[in-house]
């Protein structure tokens, strides 16, 4: 859900696996895109405990880089109403030019795990300071499970390949050899054999 159902970019846009895609809050009418929100309902009636949130700030296509996702806080709730801060965020932006890498995700890993059934983001400031609206790409939430490590198969080393032959590419000779040869003024071998 969000606080902000924007028509340009649904909230559920935020939560589809795909930086292709963002929620995108309507124009704010207080001129500014700080305090936009959108919460995630973490879609279970049990609260569960959560370690770390990803925040992707790609900017909705359309929204311009003016309103990609500079700062933000991370807050979490049992009951969707009351709202506890858990962590807060920064997209290091340059100021001239927004770069992919500079706007991937950024982990929030929680200094202890936090029961939540909501997730709210909160914007507190965008790439241009003057956007009225706000885009994220995607939010992810983690739970404390176990931690696994994978630990990939061993790869086999490569085999060694050994090959010869003659590449036959078009030179200036070529057109030579064939005028010469077409005209009856040569016999084989032609005199320019070998000349490529």
């Amino acid at each position: 859900t969000s606080e902000n159902l924007s028509a340009l970019g649904g909230p559920k846009l935020a939560i589809d696996d795909t930086a292709t895609t963002a929620w995108w809050s309507d124009p704010a009418a207080d001129d500014t895109a700080a305090g936009e929100s959108i919460v995630i309902d973490l879609a279970g009636k049990t609260p569960v405990d959560v370690s770390e949130i990803r925040v992707s700030a790609y900017p909705a296509k359309g929204a311009g880089s003016g309103a990609a996702l500079k700062r933000f806080t991370a807050l979490v709730s049992l009951d969707g109403k009351t709202f506890t801060k858990v962590a807060e965020g920064r997209f290091a932006l340059d100021p001239v030019f927004v770069k992919s890498p500079d706007i991937n995700y950024r982990s929030l890993r929680l200094g202890k795990t936090v029961r939540a059934a909501f997730v709210k983001i909160v914007a507190e400031e965008t790439m241009d300071e003057a956007a009225t609206e706000v885009s994220i790409s995607e939010i992810q939430v983690f739970g404390a499970g176990e931690q696994v490590k994978i630990t990939p198969p061993p790869v086999p080393a490569d085999t060694v390949v050994h090959d010869e032959g003659m590449i036959v590419v078009p030179s200036p000779a070529v057109n030579l050899t064939f005028e010469v040869m077409s005209a009856g003024a040569c016999v084989f071998p032609p005199p320019t054999q070998g000349i490529d």
